[in-house]
């Protein structure tokens, strides 16, 4: 941040006698000098402290966006390797394959409480779910709620380790609890890919856990410029916040040492 110090004087003086002691004489040249280097130095010391302000958030900023970068990775690692886990556990294929919706509903809630995920997901080879569960809130309890038979084939993150042979990846599902962030792995017997199991958590805890103590506030956009979410507390006109352009998502997509999380 730059800031621009700006100060002017106007000197009015006026002398009822032409009369100047000796004293002043030597005294009044000496008193212009040091005003002026009094000037020169507020103006210097005024100018170093804003640098240093507008250095200093910038140097906030940096750090901040370094700490984002790593917990993203981290959070990423995390539900890879949970969903790994559930898709290794032993007696999950087995299950899947036999249709046993109650073991499975049991794997997956016990990996859920463990793993503090806000939902699980397995799906059979053609994307529709066998089994899953979400993490819901009421006024009076949170519990998780199970499902099954939703068919997802059509969900991208489905498609691409179901059809496109992807082993890891991940994207976004819209709830009525609201945005989760899912990651997926495929779930193999003999080499055969068999379905897919999917781990999630709420976006809005997902920046909580980006923020954590940073002291900058996160915004999260989707590939298309638009907000998903943010911890900033919007007031008044926001509209400017609603969306980023295209180009610019597309800039910090292709930069060397981002993760993308969705």
């Amino acid at each position: 941040m730059d800031e621009q110090v700006q100060s002017s004087e106007k000197l009015n003086t006026s002398s009822p006698s032409r009369f100047i002691s000796l004293r002043w004489r030597f005294l009044f040249p000496l008193f212009l000098v040091l005003l002026v280097a009094a000037m020169i130095g507020a103006y210097a010391i005024a100018n170093n402290l804003s640098y240093g302000v507008g250095v200093s958030q910038q140097n906030v900023l940096l750090q901040s966006s370094r700490t984002v970068s790593e917990r993203t990775v981290d959070l990423y690692t995390r539900q890879h390797a949970e969903a790994q886990r559930i898709a290794f556990t032993s007696g999950i294929p087995e299950a899947l394959l036999s249709g046993d919706v109650a073991t499975l509903h049991a794997a997956l809630e016990g990996a859920a409480l463990a793993a503090g995920l806000d939902s699980v997901i397995i799906t059979d080879a053609q994307g529709r779910e066998v089994a899953g569960l979400q993490r819901v809130s009421t006024t009076e309890f949170t519990d998780y709620v199970i499902s099954s038979g939703t068919d997802l084939s059509t969900e991208p993150i489905v498609q691409s380790v179901l059809n496109d042979q992807q082993t890891q990846t991940s994207g976004l599902f819209n709830t009525p609890e609201g945005l989760i962030l899912y990651t997926a792995v495929p779930i193999r017997q003999d080499d055969e890919t068999i379905g897919a199991v999917l781990v999630g958590i709420y976006l809005n805890q997902v920046l909580e856990d980006l923020q954590g103590s940073a002291v900058a506030d996160i915004a999260l956009y989707g590939g298309d410029g638009r907000l998903l979410s943010t911890t900033l507390l919007l007031q008044g006109d926001v509209s400017g916040l609603n969306t980023i352009d295209a180009t610019l998502i597309k800039q910090t997509l292709n930069t060397a040492g981002q993760a993308i999380i969705a």
